[in-house]
């Protein structure tokens, strides 16, 4: 990976917390390195694009399955 994806992915250590809000204005989560890197972390990204879209897939795929203590359903 290149320096600048290394120093994205080193503000993100495992399993410090199940939910993470990140401000990207610039997208530079959605970028494939940095998305591999954060997916070998165990981290999905969620974008935040439409409000209602986003609390029914974090309803559906998050809070319903920690809820019953199991872990989120695949996308």
């Amino acid at each position: 990976m290149t320096a600048w994806v290394d120093r994205v992915l080193k503000e993100f250590p495992v399993d410090l917390a199940r939910l993470w809000i990140v401000a990207d204005p610039d997208d530079v989560l959605l970028d494939e390195q940095v998305l591999s890197g954060l997916r070998e972390r165990g981290f999905e990204v969620l974008p935040f694009e439409d409000s209602i879209a986003f609390r029914a897939e974090y309803e559906e795929r998050y809070r319903a399955a920690w809820d019953q203590g199991e872990p989120p359903s695949a996308p």
